[in-house]
């Protein structure tokens, strides 16, 4: 009998502490989550609709209560806090969840090696660099590019980004007879510019050779450039 009640008390204990674990849990999991989507402000749009909405059949239920209770201070009240947070976050809306916002602002992405003004013995290098959240599958392209950006090679080499760390890398082919000098850019691509690198590729491919290109859709977005200079 005594050992039956020793084992109820544990469980009971058990059942207690699992409950604010449990909850304790699912807060933590919906921050990080909640994080996640603000790392894309158009996802994030759409998450704070469910919120707002929510928040507003709240509002309008008790106004709907006090209407039918004939309190109009407690209808007026509800009906104030409603329009003050519709027009907020119609503002906010408009404003600081932008979903114009460029991949290289979202994703915060520069170049930390090489150095700015490097010299690279070879011809090629790792590039390696930082961002936050974790960019769309080949969004990200390294282009090689003279001083006056006004030739631009595409490279073909993956880019290993790890999400949980904040970090990328990737590797460039520097052409040409040393000395050379050339921009080595980190660059986010858009639905145009996606289209534009796989067909350079494509066209290298089968020509077995690589013509720069001269000119770069808006949607190519330089997030970051180093100069280098190969020896």
């Amino acid at each position: 009998m005594e050992q039956e009640k020793q084992s109820g008390s544990l469980e009971e204990f058990l059942r207690r502490l699992g409950t604010p674990i449990t909850l304790v849990s699912a807060l933590a999991t919906f921050i990080l989550q909640f994080f996640a989507w603000f790392q894309d402000a158009q996802t994030f749009r759409y998450v704070s609709i469910a919120f707002f909405v929510v928040f507003l059949l709240t509002m309008l239920w008790f106004a709907r209560r006090a209407w039918r209770e004939n309190r109009p201070g407690r209808l007026w009240t509800s009906l104030s806090i409603l329009l003050i947070a519709s027009c907020t976050y119609a503002f906010v809306w408009g404003t600081w969840i932008d979903i114009t916002r460029s991949g290289c602002d979202v994703y915060d992405i520069h170049i930390t090696a090489p150095l700015n003004g490097a010299v690279i013995h070879g011809d090629g290098t790792e590039v390696r660099g930082t961002l936050r959240g974790n960019p769309p599958k080949e969004s990200l392209v390294l282009i090689v590019r003279l001083p006056d950006g006004s030739h631009n090679w595409p490279q073909g080499a993956p880019i290993e980004v790890d999400p949980v760390k904040g970090t990328w890398r990737g590797r460039v082919a520097l052409g040409g007879e040393p000395p050379q000098e050339h921009l080595v850019a980190i660059a986010f691509l858009g639905r145009n510019g996606r289209i534009l690198v796989d067909y350079f590729f494509k066209v290298g491919r089968e020509a077995q050779g690589w013509p720069s290109l001269e000119y770069l859709p808006d949607d190519v977005q330089i997030c970051d450039q180093i100069t280098v200079h190969r020896k």
